[in-house]
């Protein structure tokens, strides 16, 4: 038996929890075409610590971007 499990919190977009019936759901493929697959996994990284849950919205998905954009 594991000593130790670890567990990711959940994701919420715009404070709502995801949901196919909502039509909120995230699309990944759609947000690597924009902002491609480095820059997508650290918005990511950086919205979510692990163990938390947060929340996903365009509004602070594009601020992210561009303050990182700035620095690199």
């Amino acid at each position: 038996m594991p000593k130790k499990i670890y567990a990711h919190g959940f994701f919420t977009v715009n404070g709502q929890k995801m949901s196919k019936s909502l039509g909120n759901v995230v699309r990944p493929d759609e947000l690597i075409k924009e902002y491609g697959h480095r820059r997508h996994r650290y918005l990511l990284m950086s919205a979510f610590p692990f163990g938390a849950d947060g929340d996903f919205s365009a509004e602070t998905r594009k601020t992210a971007y561009n303050a990182r954009s700035l620095t690199t």
